[in-house]
């Protein structure tokens, strides 16, 4: 849709009547000093769709009965401003819309020529404005404000976008833009969807972080237990799948050393497979005939005659066997301490990590005694504020006072409702009775209509009869050119008529008998054009009046119909109010007694009401609270059972740790003990 052509009459700074061609532009620019008419033409853009200037609403200057008319033209007697605009639609339609205002505030809407009631055109402006989807929605469709829709989606004014660059912050920038585009209501609503949205995915957050907690717990449990258990395999021998397989590449690779046949591969072993097995085992059956072999050469040695002292030989492997025995006996006991220590270091990291857990329980045990001691101090200041005491309140007197105010409540909102209803049909009554005076006067104005339609008739009856007689003197008027052509014959002194052949004494009297004639046919032609021209003007009055009469006429079958659809529409309201109505009374006076008498008891008892939630809420929080705190106690109670052994150590972090140190040194020491003891081994 295009902004065809637009006319200006006396429109605010524009005096007189000035068009706007916009045939064919794609880009206007309108340029100009300030006070010149810029933002006129935007304003009368705005006024002819909506009626109102957006820039002056609520301003004193809007309220000026001459706002719109031009202040010289209005100083000369004119006292009517008009905005005309026509609209080109992309399927070659066009639509010319009117709006006029006279000094008495009064509206004329014109839409194709057919003048409409105000509120009727905007609702047809609006169909031509948006598209079908919202007018196919009714709810949609009603509540489209048509100042808001073209400041929204039309036109900016400078105020808006001068506040919008100017907006220091973001937010301001953000809250014009929702003021701009007519979203302030919406972007309320999304607000308020994004506050619920973050409470229940911070609900969700605090969850997984919970369950991610507990199972870091877990975790350095099982880690606890594992890592022990870890060293203690590796101090008895057993072996990691990682170790074997490291172990196993290792005595590849010394086999390589020994450049025994069929050894052919070079690649490390990976997984421990069947595959890995049958070569592993082919290693070994390798490495049993070299062990014969050498078997072999010891037997060949052996045979040999070298004789040496057997009895200091003996005495000597003796000693080493005692000594390797004592060692290996030491280096048993070592490492039974050792297991000891690792089992005992393994408690301990668990009773470490159970204080690291109960001073967590502490925290979070202080902090909602924080809360409960900010709670109750609220509630002492709500107390004091109703001067009560709020620990003599149960929470059934809170409960039977809130259902008893509730109750006040909704029988004020019945109240209010059943009073809206009988206003409504006051007002039914007051519209019928107001359509039937409509409808009298109705009749009046059409009889009017009737009898200046008559006149009008008659009028033209008179006015063609005398047409008639008009034509009729035609033989008057040839007859006063035959006089004429007979003055002329005078001046050859003839006293002889030639065209009608009469004689005359004389040359004057021939010649005053054709002015005589002359003169009747002029005086007789003369008095038919003044009759015809009076009749004229008489019919032009008639038909003015009877204009104004059926204009009239008009607006008041407009007016009626108006009121006929609001009756239907307050009828239609009214039987909806009925269905919920639960007043009894019907007497509107005694309505207003009931109100005033239930709007008493809420405004007293409303700051009371208030402070019974508040107070109920929060004693609610606080037994919620103590019940947190007691599950704490709880858990703080079955984690301190866990460890009754070490009783001592929990909730004392500094002795725990100082024990961890000393055990983890001994520990230090007996491992390194034990390597030395097996080192001597080794070499004994």
């Amino acid at each position: 849709m295009f902004i065809r052509k637009i006319i200006l009459n006396d429109f605010r700074i524009f005096r007189g009547k000035h068009e706007f061609d916009f045939l064919n532009k794609k880009v206007i620019v309108i340029e100009g000093p300030n006070g010149h008419g810029k933002s006129t033409i935007f304003d009368a853009i705005n006024w002819v769709i909506s009626g109102k200037i957006s820039r002056y609403v609520g301003s004193s200057e809007y309220q000026q009965f001459n706002f719109l008319i031009n202040n010289d033209a209005y100083k000369q007697g004119v006292h009517e401003a008009s905005v005309e605009m026509v609209f080109n639609f992309k399927n070659s339609e066009e639509v010319c819309i009117k709006r006029s205002i006279k000094n008495n505030g009064s509206q004329k809407l014109v839409i194709d020529g057919q003048s409409i009631g105000i509120r009727e055109g905007q609702k047809e402006i609006v169909r031509l404005l948006v598209n079908d989807n919202i007018t196919n929605d009714a709810n949609l469709f009603e509540s489209i404000d048509l100042l808001t829709f073209i400041e929204s989606t039309l036109i900016l004014s400078q105020e808006n976008l001068e506040e919008f660059v100017r907006g220091n912050k973001p937010t301001e920038r953000y809250l014009k833009l929702e003021q701009i585009l007519g979203l302030t209501r919406y972007g309320q609503d999304f607000k308020e969807y994004l506050q619920d949205l973050k409470k229940e995915y911070l609900k969700e957050y605090n969850a997984v972080i919970t369950e991610q907690d507990k199972l870091k717990h877990e975790r350095e449990l099982l880690n606890a237990k594992y890592q022990p258990k870890l060293f203690q395999n590796e101090r008895t021998g057993s072996r990691s799948k990682t170790s074997i397989l490291n172990e196993l590449n290792s005595f590849r690779g010394d086999l390589k050393n020994y450049l025994l046949k069929s050894f052919n591969t070079n690649q490390n072993f990976k997984e421990l497979t069947k595959d890995e097995y049958e070569i592993v085992k082919k290693y070994i059956d390798l490495v049993e005939e070299e062990l014969k072999r050498l078997d072999y050469f010891k037997f060949e040695i052996e045979k040999k005659e070298i004789y040496v002292n057997d009895l200091e030989i003996n005495q000597q492997i003796y000693k080493y066997k005692t000594d390797i025995e004592n060692l290996k006996r030491k280096a048993f006991k070592r490492q039974t301490s050792l297991d000891k220590a690792d089992s005992r270091i393994e408690i301990l990291n668990v009773v470490s990590r159970t204080n690291k857990y109960l001073e967590a329980k502490k925290l979070e045990r202080e902090s909602i005694e924080t809360d409960i001691k900010s709670i109750t101090e609220n509630l002492k200041t709500i107390s004091n504020n109703l001067e009560i005491n709020y620990a003599n309140l149960t929470i059934e007197e809170i409960v039977n006072f809130v259902k008893k105010f509730n109750a006040n409540s909704d029988f004020l909102e019945n109240l209010l409702n059943k009073r809206s209803t009988l206003q409504l049909e006051e007002r039914i009554n007051d519209l019928e009775k107001e359509a039937g005076d409509l409808e009298e006067v109705y009749k009046l104005k059409n009889k009017l209509v009737n009898d200046l339609q008559s006149r009008v008739k008659e009028t033209n009856k008179l006015i063609s009869e005398l047409n008639n007689q008009k034509d009729s003197s035609l033989e008057l008027q040839i007859n006063a050119v035959i006089h004429e052509v007979q003055s002329h014959l005078l001046n050859s002194h003839e006293q002889k008529c030639l065209v009608c052949g009469t004689n005359y004494e004389s040359e004057e009297k021939l010649r005053s008998a054709i002015h005589k004639q002359l003169e009747n046919s002029t005086k007789f032609v003369n008095e038919v054009e003044m009759s015809i021209n009076e009749y004229k003007v008489k019919k032009n009055n008639i038909t003015s009046e009877l204009d104004k009469a059926d204009k009239e006429l008009r607006d008041f079958k407009q007016k009626k119909e108006s009121i006929r659809k609001d009756i239907i529409n307050l009828q239609s309201e009214v039987t909806s109010m009925r269905l919920s109505d639960s007043i009894d009374k019907e007497d509107i006076k005694e309505i207003e007694i009931e109100i005033e008498k239930v709007q008493k008891y809420t405004q007293y008892n409303e700051k009371k009401y208030k402070g019974y939630m508040e107070i109920k809420n929060g004693i609610t929080l606080i037994n919620n609270l103590n019940q947190k705190i007691e599950d704490i106690a709880e858990e703080e109670k079955a984690e301190t059972e866990k460890h009754s052994l070490y009783r001592g150590f929990i909730g004392d972090q500094r002795n725990l740790q100082l024990k961890i140190n000393v055990i983890n040194s001994y520990i230090d020491k007996a491992k390194f003990k034990v390597q030395e003891y097996n080192r001597k081994v080794v070499e004994l």
